[in-house]
């Protein structure tokens, strides 16, 4: 009775070993499979680090009261008639925030405020450093971007991811979206790098939206 039960033992043992041999080999085999379908699979690229360029907002806003306050101390006769004049018209403007206006070939007044990051002067100083390889020195970002807007070469109108209108310029052999809100009030200033993806509309849109706003 001991051999038979030694017997009968002896041949689970061996039964138990055949089955995890035989798992064994079936996991071997799931393994080898993911393995060959993963060598198919085309292998994923990394895309190259954007280096960001734009400056804190902190230091976008302090830079943004220095220039202010040269432009303040500097206005012209010209200007201080434009401001009168914006004034007057009833529009929703801050005299005091005022760092440089300007009159569009169609008679619209455009003026730039120290603003917000969203908006303004301290929306592009942000941009500063972007500005500043194509020779534009900081403190003469607000004189540049009226220079832009009255002189560029419209080449198309944009349009932003919320809807909002701009115009495509060329100035200088550069590109520049410019983006001036209905009143005149410019929103920003941003040079578009070489390859950069961005909503273009067309030239007619554009050129409408100049005159619209008394650019042209």
């Amino acid at each position: 009775a001991q051999a038979a039960v030694a017997a009968q033992d002896a041949a689970m043992k061996q039964a138990e070993a055949i089955q995890q041999n035989a798992i064994g080999i079936q996991k071997r085999a799931i393994l080898q499979a993911k393995a060959v379908k993963n060598e198919k699979k085309p292998q994923k690229t990394q895309k190259p680090e954007t280096k960001k360029t734009q400056i804190p907002t902190d230091e976008a806003k302090q830079r943004a009261e220095e220039i202010k306050k040269q432009y303040q101390a500097n206005r012209t006769e010209e200007e201080k008639v434009l401001i009168e004049e914006l004034i007057a018209s009833g529009k929703k403007v801050s005299p005091e925030n005022i760092v440089i206006i300007a009159k569009g070939k169609g008679g619209g007044i455009v003026w730039l405020e120290t603003g917000t990051e969203n908006a303004g002067l301290i929306h592009i100083l942000k941009h500063q450093k972007e500005l500043k390889t194509r020779g534009i020195e900081t403190k003469e970002i607000p004189r540049f971007t009226t220079e832009i807007i009255k002189k560029g070469e419209i080449v198309s109108g944009t349009k932003s991811k919320n809807g909002k209108e701009g115009l495509l310029l060329r100035y200088g052999e550069k590109l520049y979206i410019i983006s001036v809100g209905d009143n005149g009030f410019i929103v920003g200033l941003y040079p578009v790098r070489e390859g950069e993806r961005y909503e273009k509309t067309s030239y007619d849109a554009g050129y409408n939206r100049a005159v619209a706003l008394g650019l042209r």
